[in-house]
């Protein structure tokens, strides 16, 4: 005698279908078996929530830092390093009109003029 071992769906009428077909062209008589009582699912534990305090946060005054109206030389260096690679002669001309051979070399009260004449440069 042969033993075969057959796991199918029971709720799945093609696979029952199938495995009885199967059976047939062995020319053996199927024994459909009950199926196997389902284990009682096993209920994990609710996870505990875990309570969270948010930190307490006083109410701080914010300094008003205003801007200085001021043009400061690295401003001027920085406006100057996106203009120099375009328009160095025409710069080089403005400072010398300025009475400065260089950037470092410019008149503070002059920076205002420097700038005006940087940002209309294209």
């Amino acid at each position: 005698m042969i033993e075969i071992k057959l796991s199918i769906n029971a709720e799945s009428s093609s696979q029952i279908s199938e495995a009885i077909n199967f059976l047939q062209s062995l020319n053996a008589s199927p024994e459909v078996s009950e199926p196997a009582a389902k284990k009682p699912a096993v209920k994990k534990p609710a996870a505990k929530k875990l309570e969270v305090k948010k930190p307490v946060v006083e109410p701080v005054e914010a300094e008003v830092v205003e801007k200085s109206e001021e043009l400061g030389i690295a401003e001027l260096r920085g406006l100057l390093a996106l203009k120099v690679g375009a328009h160095r002669g025409a710069i080089k001309s403005k400072l010398t009109e300025l009475g400065a051979n260089n950037i470092t070399t410019l008149a503070q009260d002059q920076y205002s003029a420097f700038e005006t004449f940087l940002n209309e440069l294209s």
